[in-house]
């Protein structure tokens, strides 16, 4: 379906998808609706009337929290499958809830890509107070307006702020709980205000090694995202006997800030590492600061086989291990995989 808003000068896909800028609310609870996108567009147009041609695809409409590694795929699917011809950016409308992950699994998978994707969420449902979405969407446009530089971003103005942070989506943060705040790893790319968009210092750094790199094709003609991926977080007194590794095919265990996890028993990682090493199971360490400086317990970690992915969020580390896992069939090619820069997701290293 297509919706024009005025004289078609830009022309943007938009994937809705449900989640919270998706939703209303109904005796308190909020749920999605399938008049939202409708009204989101309507609401766009009488605050804003830009020149742009809407076309709608539909793939999925959940709440963030119930999305499945498989719906990734499919709103990759809506994304690219009509090519980018005639299309100047694709806005991605999401919930909060997951937000990092899908930013982070649609970066890998749309690496290369020839416009800006822009993700969007919201706080609360557009109709109540406070909601930020209609002014998060608004900025994803006037950014696709401005198209600075292709690649896989999210749009999202945090509690309190006038501007919309422009964030990369290969290092967006979870959003914080109880300030519904995002953030990304170091800083944002830049922020859109007044219509206009603003790099941040990395931002700028960002644009001028792009130059004379900007990407002409998709590196991927098909994805695939594994599902047998363990992802376990770090915690006093952990129990790994508690863990069932069948039909895993990896593991990607948390670090806390220092690049640390225990090593003393009972909750003795290395030896857990160990075991799952003897059954053929990769265990990949993230977030970890790369170099040769770290703690005696990451020493104890590495030297028992853990395969550390320096540099790199957590959750993006794991997105990216479920990729690799779902594309190769060898543990060796998954390896090689998580070292190639795919969308900027090594944080401080030239790429």
């Amino acid at each position: 379906m297509q919706r024009k808003v005025e004289k078609s000068m830009t022309k943007i896909r938009i994937v809705w998808t449900g989640g919270t800028i998706g939703s209303s609310r109904k005796d308190g609870v909020a749920d999605v609706d399938q008049s939202r996108p409708s009204q989101i567009l309507e609401q766009y147009s009488e605050a804003w009337c830009g020149n742009v041609l809407f076309e709608d695809r539909r793939p999925v409409n959940l709440l963030s929290e119930n999305l499945h590694v498989s719906d990734w795929k499919a709103i990759w699917k809506a994304v690219v499958e009509e090519g980018f011809d005639g299309v100047d950016g694709v806005l991605v409308a999401h919930g909060t809830d997951t937000l990092h992950y899908t930013a982070a699994a649609l970066s890998f998978a749309l690496s290369g890509v020839p416009v800006p994707v822009m993700l969007v969420g919201s706080n609360l449902p557009i109709d109540e107070e406070g909601s930020n979405g209609i002014a998060n969407f608004a900025a994803a446009v006037q950014y696709i307006q401005k198209a600075p530089m292709p690649g896989v971003f999210v749009a999202y103005q945090n509690p309190g702020e006038s501007e919309v942070q422009i964030h990369l989506g290969s290092r967006l943060m979870p959003c914080q709980p109880f300030v519904h705040r995002f953030n990304s790893a170091v800083m944002s790319f830049g922020v859109v205000k007044d219509g206009r968009f603003y790099p941040t210092q990395e931002g700028r750094e960002l644009l001028d090694s792009q130059i004379q790199s900007q990407p002409t094709k998709l590196r991927f003609s098909q994805v695939e995202f594994s599902d047998q991926v363990l992802c376990i977080q770090p915690y006093p007194g952990i129990d790994y006997s508690r863990y069932d590794l069948d039909n895993v095919k990896a593991v990607v265990h948390g670090l806390y800030h220092a690049g640390t996890a225990s090593v003393r028993e009972p909750s003795n990682l290395s030896k857990w590492v160990e075991q799952c090493s003897r059954r053929g199971i990769p265990v990949y360490l993230a977030p970890m600061e790369g170099g040769e400086k770290m703690y005696s317990s990451s020493r104890t970690l590495l030297d028992a086989g853990a395969k550390p992915i320096p540099d790199m969020t957590a959750h993006s580390a794991a997105v990216k291990v479920m990729m690799a896992c779902g594309m190769f069939t060898a543990p060796e090619d998954w390896d090689a995989f998580l070292k190639e820069p795919l969308a900027e997701e090594f944080i401080g290293r030239a790429q």
